[in-house]
């Protein structure tokens, strides 16, 4: 366990730059909604008639197995159990809009990990820089800037650093918005997670 703590040091001091080319070791976190039959009755929470649970996944995409499964109530949100799993140095984290919560990309971003996400439509963006994109593709911006310095409730945003959006169309035509604290990774490598 010493040793693991010590390799886990290492890789959140490393730059973004060197720990991208020592691993491409990447988490996706995802949560779904398993409908259960009658028989669960008294057991779980019925919402709305539905009887059903949650099951949040952490997946390993370049071993195609997940690496963890933990079940709640359909009413807990899919961030609930992200945040109280370990957060491992130098991973990359791709998540979607279940995991919307700056001050738990602010940790990730302090522990040394790259995310790749989801931006909601309404959230600003204040840019400062705006990159080249290829010609011919589906990627159609790369910006970087600050995300909103207040959170709902006036609460001061805790990540405070510079993010990067890059708009994308998806294959079913649908355009969407990406943000990761990686601001030096070729655009389609952040797209293709």
């Amino acid at each position: 366990m010493r040793h693991e703590n010590s390799v886990f040091h290492m890789a959140a001091s490393a730059s973004r730059r060197t720990r991208r080319h020592v691993a491409d070791a990447v988490r996706i976190l995802d949560a779904t909604r398993l409908q259960l039959s009658s028989l669960s009755n008294g057991w779980v929470d019925t919402v709305k008639g539905a009887r059903a649970i949650k099951l949040h996944i952490t997946f390993d995409p370049r071993d195609s197995i997940p690496l963890e499964a933990t079940f709640t109530s359909q009413r807990a949100g899919d961030i609930t159990p992200a945040k109280e799993r370990m957060i491992e140095p130098g991973m990359t984290y791709v998540f979607d809009l279940g995991y919307y919560d700056f001050r738990w990309w602010a940790e990730l971003d302090a522990k040394g990990c790259r995310f790749v996400s989801r931006l909601k439509n309404n959230t600003t963006l204040e840019v400062i820089a705006e990159q080249a994109i290829p010609t011919d593709g589906s990627i159609l911006s790369d910006r970087i800037g600050f995300l909103p310095q207040r959170m709902a409730r006036s609460r001061r945003n805790p990540h405070c650093d510079p993010v990067r959006e890059i708009t994308v169309r998806i294959q079913t035509g649908t355009i969407i918005r990406l943000v990761t604290n990686d601001l030096d990774a070729p655009v389609e490598e952040i797209a293709d997670l």
